[in-house]
């Protein structure tokens, strides 16, 4: 290829005066052509073997052979600026030139040093710029209420995205650090525009972006799921914990997180959910036929309730206008259709406030539902509250027997395990795992409380007091200790 390069040097640096740029853009064309058809040819080297070894793709190549041993041969690059400075002085002497030619040879040049300096950004506003320059000159040029030609405009133009685009679209796109990968990565969605819009403009241009960005997408998805450290918890990629993501953005109320955010992740849940969708009305069906109808109609019965519920409780609010206070959400399932851990009933002292309100809200139910008996299932609730520490404010997503626990420190600064239990009635065991989950984190700064003596176990003489060093997450979800046989729905 080198020596081949060669002779077409020696073939340009002996043409003389104006033939010298002809066949110096002629052999120019006749390269450039033969490394698109060997990229072509080499296309998969080019996407797969080549970015690991980390040397030049064959467009890269090409114009580095080019400018070796064309533009570096002998006098050829001396004779070139004397050749392009004459061509323009004879341009302003009115003589005419080949302009095409000249814009593409100086485009060419421009390009080089551009590569060298700028990055893929940086490149293509220039390459903008220079499209609208030649597409202005073009307007001021032309004698006033002329048409312009738009086959003018085009051949011009077709130049400046022959030399600046199409000869650099693979090296603009792979640009280490500033490349089509790295846009999407940092965000860059002004650069991603421009790069569209002027790759739309060129042959292969767009089918040039959608081959890296699919390339990057396949490469990304293969890291999530092949990343060791992920195997350790399956729940951040198994399908079947999409639904206790999106509850638990649900359950966490608008004072954890805010109504703009909770829409953004929900919206993304959608999208995800619509890939799988086909695939998940399938797995129904199937369910329907193998287990029938009968037992297929509790899925529909516990769509149904939740709608329910959110009807009544919105019907409660409207009706009652209840006082500013704490805000109440009920979901009432029947029995019947919902899993068995929901028919045990496991209940609790509430604060007084949870008390009023759940109190009106079961006069509000049994009088629209007349024959129904309320039971609160409140081992199975949750709850948003605001927590002070020293001067810091924080909002602390927590279960509804962490809520009854906290609240007790409203009225006292320390408790005794024996206090708490008496206070709150809450099952023996159900207490402990709830102020282990409380007092008993590794890291003492996120402990909602602290306990006297520092150990995980607790015992019916241990002090508890609020921890005011307390440094939670601004959004802090306090994650219950779990039994060996809790189910996930808790």
């Amino acid at each position: 290829m080198t020596s081949h390069i060669k002779r077409m040097a020696a073939s340009i640096e002996a043409s003389q005066g104006s033939l010298f740029l002809e066949e110096l853009n002629k052999k120019w064309m006749e390269h450039d052509k033969a490394f698109g058809i060997l990229r072509f040819i080499f296309t998969s080297m080019d996407s797969t073997c080549i970015p690991s070894t980390h040397k030049a793709h064959v467009q890269e190549l090409g114009v580095t052979l080019w400018v070796d041993n064309i533009i570096n041969y002998g006098k050829t690059e001396m004779k070139l600026k004397a050749a392009l400075l004459e061509t323009v002085q004879r341009d302003r002497e009115g003589v005419v030139v080949n302009r095409d030619m000249m814009r593409s040879i100086f485009y060419r040049g421009k390009c080089k040093q551009l590569i060298k300096c700028c990055d893929c950004g940086e490149y293509l506003k220039e390459a903008e710029n220079c499209l609208e320059g030649e597409i202005k000159r073009v307007s001021d040029y032309s004698p006033v209420g002329h048409y312009i030609d738009l086959k003018s405009v085009e051949m011009i133009t077709s130049v400046v995205e022959k030399e600046m685009i199409e000869s650099h679209m693979l090296e603009l796109i792979r640009m280490e650090k500033s490349g089509l990968v790295n846009m999407i990565v940092d965000d860059k969605y002004d650069d991603l525009a421009r790069m569209y819009s002027l790759f739309g403009r060129v042959p292969n241009g767009i089918t040039a972006i959608k081959d890296v960005m699919t390339c990057h997408i396949r490469e990304t998805g293969k890291q999530l799921v092949t990343d060791p450290e992920r195997f350790k918890g399956p729940v951040d990629f198994s399908p079947e914990f999409i639904s206790l993501f999106v509850d638990d953005k649900l359950r966490k109320a608008e004072m954890v997180i805010e109504e703009d955010d909770r829409v953004i992740v929900l919206d993304k849940v959608v999208i995800l959910v619509c890939y799988l969708q086909d695939k998940e009305r399938s797995f129904l069906l199937k369910l329907k036929v193998k287990c029938g109808s009968l037992d297929f109609s509790d899925l529909e019965n516990m769509l149904k309730d939740i709608k329910t519920s959110l009807d009544t409780v919105k019907g409660f609010y409207e009706d009652m206008k209840p006082a500013d206070g704490p805000r109440l959400g009920v979901h009432v399932p029947s029995t019947g259709s919902w899993p068995s851990q929901l028919t045990r009933t496991t209940t609790c002292n509430l604060p007084p406030e949870i008390i009023r309100m759940s109190e009106k809200f079961r006069t509000y139910y049994l009088g629209i539902h007349k024959r129904r008996k309320l039971i609160w299932q409140t081992n199975m609730g949750s709850a948003a509250i605001k927590a002070t520490f020293g001067t810091k404010q924080y909002k602390l997503s927590v279960s509804t027997y962490q809520m009854c626990v906290l609240m007790l420190f409203n009225n006292a600064e320390q408790l005794i395990y024996k206090e708490i239990e008496q206070a709150v009635e809450i099952p023996t065991m159900e207490l402990k795992r709830c102020l282990q989950s409380l007092a008993c984190a590794v890291e003492e700064k996120k402990n909602v409380l602290r306990k006297e003596p520092i150990s995980t176990d607790i015992n019916e003489d241990d002090v508890f007091t609020a921890n005011m060093e307390s440094e939670p997450e601004k959004q802090e979800t306090v994650q219950a200790v779990q039994s060996s046989t809790q189910g996930i729905g808790s």
